[in-house]
């Protein structure tokens, strides 16, 4: 893989709709990682529509430390971000964001259960391999166990915009 160190943003690399992963530290110290739905994100802010009575949202209180990974998708590159959460029961907010997709989870954008978790970024990390999707990745292996040379992936910080 090629460390060319490129910068890119995490706007262009997450965006709403996208499953991803939310590390917290646990209130013994431990680290839980559960998955969300990107509900928004600009400017280096990652916005969820979260349950804040489930017993992992104890550990979201303003300010606490968190990791979000995507999971690298259709288009081969994945990002680990590092931040900082607010929480918010704004109803404005909540009913900007929400969605069918909330349904699943909620039951309806009045639901008291419901707050905006804002992940807002610190530092941030990206990978990218050759290729997309599956056919692009059975493509690449193909061509690494018959000895061709692959085309190298890339690497670099995401920033805010």
């Amino acid at each position: 893989m090629n460390t060319n160190d490129e910068t890119r943003s995490l706007d262009e690399l997450v965006h709403a709709g996208e499953v991803v992963s939310l590390t917290t530290v646990a209130p013994d110290g431990g680290l839980t990682s559960r998955p969300l739905t990107v509900a928004e994100a600009h400017g280096g802010v990652l916005t969820f529509l979260v349950d804040r009575t489930a017993h992992w949202a104890a550990s979201l209180v303003d300010g606490a430390r968190v990791n979000v990974a995507s999971s690298g998708g259709a288009h081969n590159t994945w990002a680990s971000v590092s931040g900082h959460v607010a929480v918010s029961a704004d109803r404005s907010t909540i009913e900007r964001l929400w969605s069918p997709a909330a349904g699943a989870f909620f039951d309806g954008a009045d639901d008291d259960r419901i707050a905006a978790l804002q992940v807002s970024m610190d530092s941030g990390e990206y990978w990218s391999a050759p290729g997309g999707g599956s056919v692009g990745r059975l493509v690449a292996l193909l061509g690494a166990a018959f000895g061709r040379q692959q085309t190298a992936g890339s690497q670099g910080e995401i920033s805010r915009d």
